[in-house]
């Protein structure tokens, strides 16, 4: 799969994370938005400090349900996913061990066509040489065969 294909995918999951809702949380907050934090066109989150306030105001204990719900909060959602990535073993670390080896292989692939020019370069310069001490030749033999027949017709 192209590049673009994981970094859409990983965008895609994370946007669903911050604005999907929590499960396991009832009531009136359990999404982002829902507290004031909104994400904008351009793929950022935007808060709306009033509208935070008073949720805080109104329910805290529920506000801190919404990020640090046992695996469905939000923040322990979004480390867990952003850990598993970045782990070692992750789809980021496999991604690029696999870009390395395309790179090398596309290394390897260069070299062995520069080697391939540089044998047919060779070639084509031996017969160039060829060709040109030939010709060379040629123009020896044509001038004197011309100063020979100017000599019988003379």
């Amino acid at each position: 799969k192209p590049s673009w294909y994981y970094v859409a995918t990983f965008r895609s999951r994370l946007r669903n994370m911050v604005t999907g809702p929590v499960e396991g949380i009832t009531g009136n907050y359990n999404t982002l938005s829902s507290v004031g934090i909104t994400t904008t066109t351009a793929g950022t989150m935007s808060l709306d400090a009033a509208k935070f306030d008073a949720a805080l105001a109104k329910d805290p204990a529920a506000v801190s349900r919404l990020f640090t719900l046992e695996d469905k909060g939000v923040a322990a959602k979004l480390d867990s996913y952003i850990k598993d990535r970045l782990a070692d073993g992750g789809e980021i670390a496999a991604r690029e061990a696999s870009i390395a080896v395309r790179r090398k292989q596309l290394a390897d692939a260069k070299s062995a066509v520069d080697a391939r020019m540089a044998v047919v370069q060779t070639r084509y310069l031996k017969q160039f040489n060829a060709l040109d001490s030939m010709l060379s030749k040629m123009q020896s033999t044509s001038t004197y065969l011309s100063q020979q027949l100017s000599k019988l017709s003379g």
